[in-house]
C-alpha cells in the first residue's frame, strides 16, 4: 500500500490516501522553479550582452518556464499529479487535512477533498439510534456528493453508517429524538436533509475550458499560424475560439441554474421529537425521525359548512 494510503470498504473505489497541504513556498510547483530562476537571472546579470553564455542563460531560462508551464498544466489535468504537487502522503489520520478519491473506471474522476475532523468531541461519544451506537469522533469527507468515514486503527473508507436494517423490535420500542442533545449529535453525525448544487463562478468554469488539451492545443496551432504574413487572421480565429468557449461556459451555467431551480422546495412536516409531534422542516429531518406522512385533518370541534355569498350593487 503507498504512504498514506486506507483501506476500502466500498467497491466503487480504486484508491483512497491521506494527504497534508504543502505550504505555498514548498510546493513542486514554486519552490524549485523559484531557486532557478533566482539563479539564471544571477546568472545573466553576470554575462556579457550578445555572449554565448547569455545565449545559453537565455534557452536554459525558456526551457525553465516551458517546464514550469507543463507541470501547472498537468497539476490541472491529473488528480495524481496535483496530489504529488501540492500534497504530502501522509500516515496519520489526526494529522491529514485532505484525502485523495479515485473511483474505479466508469464511475466518475478521482478528486482531493477536504478532510473533516470531529471538532469538540470526546472519544468514545456516539449517538443511539433504533438500537445501535453511531459513533461522532471519526474524521469524514465528501466525494461525488456521498459521505463517507474514516474508521479503525488503520484508517478505512467506508459509506457514512445510516440506521438501517433494524430489527422489528428496536423500531418498535424506538420512541424519536427524547431530547435536544440527542437530535444535536444526530445533526452533528449526518448533517442536513439538503440537497446543495454548487453553482460555480464564471471564471472559474472558463479556466477549467481554457485550460483543457485540446483547446491548448487550438491556441498552439493559432500562435503557429501567426508566424505567417497573414496574423490578422490567427488573431481573429484565436478571438473567436474565445468567444466560443465562453459562450459553453455561459450554458453550462444557464443548464446548472435550472437545474437549481428544479430542487423541490422545503415542506413542513410533523416529527415525534420530545415525545409530541413538532413542526419541522424537510430540510432539517435526521435519520431516525418519526414522521407523520398522512393527511392533514380536520379539528375535531371544527364544522364543515357550505356558504353561498351574493354581492349585489351598492345603492
Amino acid at each position: 500500500m503507498a504512504a498514506g494510503g486506507m483501506q476500502l470498504a466500498d467497491p466503487a473505489l480504486a484508491e483512497a490516501r491521506l494527504l497534508v497541504q504543502r505550504p505555498a513556498w514548498s510546493r513542486l510547483d514554486v519552490a524549485p522553479f523559484a531557486l532557478l530562476y533566482i539563479s539564471l537571472h544571477s546568472v545573466l546579470l553576470q554575462c556579457e550582452p550578445g555572449s554565448w553564455r547569455e545565449t545559453q542563460a537565455l534557452v536554459v531560462y525558456g526551457v525553465a518556464l516551458l517546464l514550469h508551464l507543463l507541470t501547472v498544466l498537468f497539476a490541472r489535468w491529473s488528480v495524481r499529479v496535483r496530489a504529488m504537487v501540492g500534497y504530502v502522503p501522509c500516515a496519520v489520520l489526526e494529522a491529514a487535512s485532505h484525502a485523495l478519491v479515485c473511483p474505479k473506471p466508469n464511475f466518475g474522476r478521482g478528486a482531493i477533498v477536504r478532510l473533516e475532523h470531529a471538532a469538540e468531541v470526546a472519544a468514545g461519544e456516539s449517538v443511539e439510534v433504533l438500537g445501535r451506537a453511531f459513533p461522532l469522533d471519526e474524521a469524514r469527507l465528501t466525494f461525488q456528493s456521498a459521505r463517507y468515514e474514516v474508521t479503525g486503527a488503520e484508517p478505512t473508507l467506508r459509506r457514512l453508517a445510516y440506521p438501517e436494517g433494524a430489527e422489528v423490535a428496536a423500531v418498535r420500542a424506538w420512541e424519536g429524538f427524547a431530547d435536544p442533545a440527542a437530535w444535536q449529535r444526530a445533526l452533528r453525525r449526518w448533517g442536513r436533509n439538503v440537497c446543495d448544487i454548487p453553482a460555480p463562478e464564471f471564471l472559474e468554469l472558463f479556466l477549467e475550458q481554457a485550460t483543457a488539451p485540446f483547446f491548448l492545443f487550438q491556441v498552439l496551432c493559432v500562435v503557429l499560424w501567426s508566424l505567417d504574413d497573414y496574423w490578422v487572421y490567427s488573431v481573429f480565429t484565436l478571438f473567436m475560439l474565445v468567444v466560443f468557449e465562453a459562450t459553453v461556459t455561459m450554458n453550462r451555467l444557464s443548464a446548472l441554474s435550472t437545474l437549481r431551480d428544479m430542487r423541490r422546495p422545503a415542506s413542513v412536516v410533523y416529527a415525534y421529537r420530545l415525545r409530541r409531534w413538532l413542526p419541522v422542516s424537510s430540510e432539517d429531518l435526521l435519520p431516525g425521525d418519526i414522521i407523520s406522512v398522512g393527511g392533514e385533518k380536520p379539528h375535531p370541534q371544527a364544522l364543515s359548512l357550505s356558504l353561498s355569498l351574493t354581492l349585489s350593487p351598492k345603492p
